[in-house]
């Protein structure tokens, strides 16, 4: 078969994903989110994203579009109604800005409609211009907020992501960053260590009962990312705290959430606590790894596709615990494949 375009490799990975228990994670495929994703495109290349489903309720996803640098060339544009108003982002990042990881969109689409972010990653590599973001979202008034709470964060949080969502009403700049393994096992240890390292970053919004779930989160074996949103009056009252999967097969899916793997121990506490149902365990179905064999006259490739769970997230409101929800991260790229 002929190279897929992004979005034919969209449409097939999301059916994928689908298939058996995943449509009860997923609830199928959308008009909307295939317009949404077309109208993400940039370049040439194939962005990755992530599938953001709720783990109670009514099935869906939200959507996430990401590109890497390297993935858009400078000068590079949307087409024509497309890019969702981020043409001066794409512009900065991939023509000015050095540092950085990449950028994306988060498409919040479960309500039915599209409601669009976006969000710079700096994980390791710092960015060289960082006011660049805001001016080039229009937000320069939030830069201030920002550079505050990043000030402010505890040892052993290390920011990696920027996010600013202005169709989500209160919310300011979101600021993920992830928390040393010496920090995680102190608030598995002591949940009034956290408390201080909160209250240090100018997060109020917690009660007894928040930090005995979050210092549960904190005893699993994995990552653990902490979000709080940059205001000018502070953090607001919104928190989320993420287990980084970093699972990278599916088998390696399988294996964490079975009967006695560590996933499935987070997703029997979530259920415990009733932010999530069973469909937790749909998660592995909705997780593959497939090669799609394409033919090029004499040469032979395949179209690598992975879609596994990257973040299983808790959040809350003003203490009051949300539905969790799992961020399944989808990449496709072509490869060799040997001659049999």
């Amino acid at each position: 078969m002929s190279i897929p375009t992004p979005l034919m490799v969209f449409e097939v990975m999301v059916e994928l994903a689908n298939k058996g228990h995943g449509a009860d994670l997923l609830g199928g495929i959308t008009s909307l989110a295939c317009q949404t994703f077309d109208k993400s495109l940039i370049g040439g290349e194939y962005p990755s994203f992530w599938l953001e489903a709720p783990l109670a309720g009514e099935p869906g996803f939200d959507l996430h579009v990401y590109y890497d640098r390297g993935q858009v060339k400078p000068g590079e544009r949307f087409a024509e109604g497309c890019g969702f108003g981020m043409q001066a982002l794409f512009d900065w990042y991939f023509g000015k800005e050095t540092g950085g990881i990449g950028v994306g969109f988060a498409h919040d689409l479960r309500s039915g409609q599209v409601a669009t972010g976006a969000y710079v990653n700096f994980n390791r590599h710092p960015l060289t211009n960082e006011p660049g973001f805001f001016e080039a979202l229009g937000a320069q008034d939030s830069l201030l907020s920002s550079q505050a709470l990043m000030g402010r964060l505890p040892q052993g949080w290390s920011p990696w992501y920027l996010g600013l969502f202005p169709a989500r009403a209160g919310s300011g700049v979101r600021v993920g960053s992830f928390v040393s393994k010496e920090r995680r096992d102190a608030y598995a240890s002591d949940p009034t260590v956290l408390a201080r390292d909160l209250e240090r970053a100018g997060f109020e919004a917690f009660d007894a009962a928040m930090l005995e779930r979050l210092q549960a989160m904190a005893a699993l074996p994995f990552v653990l990312e902490l979000q709080l949103d940059a205001t000018p009056d502070g953090t607001g009252d919104t928190l989320g705290a993420d287990l980084t999967m970093s699972l990278r097969s599916a088998e390696r899916v399988r294996q964490a959430f079975a009967a006695d793997g560590a996933a499935a121990r987070a997703g029997k506490m979530l259920e415990d606590w009733g932010v999530a149902d069973r469909r937790w365990r749909a998660i592995a179905d909705a997780s593959f790894s497939r090669m799609l064999p394409i033919s090029q006259a004499d040469n032979l490739t395949g179209l690598l596709m992975n879609c596994v769970p990257a973040f299983i997230k808790e959040k809350w409101v003003a203490t009051r615990p949300q539905t969790a929800k799992v961020y399944l991260h989808c990449e496709a790229r072509m490869v060799d494949r040997p001659r049999g």
